[in-house]
């Protein structure tokens, strides 16, 4: 009888030790994929990546610069003597209005190019060990504050601001967190910027290296989508007997005549 308590008492500590196991190993694996995107990282991989950013800008601002002189020097050709001034006018306008379109471009890829700069300075200097996403979040605040004084016209806050939030609240537990930072540089003006919620409603599907976006349909495209069936069904093709003419045509196609029985000549009578 003691031989048989003393069994049941060690299989019931058996199990409850295995049962603390593999509870234990649960919430260790929990917790990893909780903190991936909190751990360290390297201090130089993270300043060339955002180096290739910076010249990606740099690249864009000089390509429009080349542009805005381009039109700059189209102005040459309005004349005033040669055509309508109507005309002139028309041709002068439409140059203006295209250079303000590039200059406008150029001043927002200068200023994402601020940005860019302003990560690299602050990597640089002040990243040692800690957890990278917390150091973002809040060096991206401290950049705002700084915006907002000593002097700044205080343009880009909004943006840092809310790339702060960002950084904390988008991420998936294992996703870099400089993609979501470059995702959303991506896909706002920084000068104009979307809200946070904005950006993660875009992010309809991440994987932790791509993120794709479902697209709306409007109620009218849907309405003709359901008018039009996905697949068209066979054209039927009717065929209409043309009437026949005296000649015995009938939709183009001759038809011979139907044969007729010939008449016998009367037999004579002896």
């Amino acid at each position: 009888m003691r031989i048989l308590v003393g069994v049941l008492l060690i299989s019931s500590v058996s199990s409850v030790s295995l049962a603390a196991t593999v509870g234990s190993t649960q919430s260790s694996i929990l917790r990893s994929a909780a903190s991936t995107n909190q751990q360290t990282v390297d201090k130089r991989t993270v300043i060339d990546r955002l180096k290739k950013l910076k010249e990606k800008q740099l690249s864009e601002t000089q390509s429009l610069e080349a542009a805005i002189r381009k039109r700059l020097q189209e102005s040459t050709t309005v004349g005033l003597g040669g055509e309508s001034l109507p005309i002139a006018d028309q041709r002068a306008n439409q140059m203006t209005a295209q250079i303000l379109d590039l200059s406008k471009k150029k001043e927002e890829a200068t200023a994402r190019r601020e940005i860019i700069d302003r990560m690299i300075f602050m990597v640089d200097t002040k990243y040692s060990t800690q957890p990278f996403k917390s150091f973002l979040e809040q060096q991206f605040l401290e950049m705002a504050n700084k915006d907002l004084s000593d002097g700044r016209d205080g343009r880009l806050w909004k943006t840092l601001t809310y790339l702060s939030i960002c950084v904390r609240e988008v991420p998936e537990p294992r996703e870099d967190i400089l993609d979501v930072v470059e995702g959303y540089l991506d896909y706002s003006s920084v000068l104009n910027p979307k809200t946070p919620a904005d950006f993660l409603a875009s992010r309809n599907y991440t994987n932790g290296a791509q993120s794709e976006t479902a697209s709306t349909t409007s109620k009218e495209e849907a309405a003709d989508d359901l008018k039009e069936p996905a697949i068209k069904p066979p054209t039927q093709i009717i065929t209409t007997a043309a009437p026949t003419d005296p000649g015995g045509t009938q939709s183009g196609v001759t038809t011979p005549p139907a044969p007729t029985e010939t008449a016998k000549a009367p037999q004579s009578t002896n």
